[in-house]
């Protein structure tokens, strides 16, 4: 594990960043590429399983730069 986030719950998710764009799961993923970022700048590269893993989630952490592998079970809307 490089990198981990307390889940806040219904009330506390909502104030943290991209939460309102993203949606909690996908904002919690991009926080944990984030971190994982800053702690190995020479190896940006992520791996997640299903709960991790959404469209919303790859592109937004994609958007920084970060490659990633995800198990996607749902992409029928995007």
């Amino acid at each position: 594990m490089t990198a981990l986030e307390i889940q806040r719950g219904h009330h506390g998710m909502p104030l943290l960043e991209h939460w309102q764009e993203l949606g909690a799961t996908a904002a919690c993923t991009l926080h944990l590429g984030l971190m994982h970022l800053e702690t190995h700048q020479n190896h940006a590269g992520i791996k997640g399983d299903a709960w991790f893993g959404s469209v919303k989630a790859c592109l937004a952490i994609y958007a920084h730069g970060i490659e990633s592998v995800f198990q996607v079970n749902t992409n029928h809307k995007l």
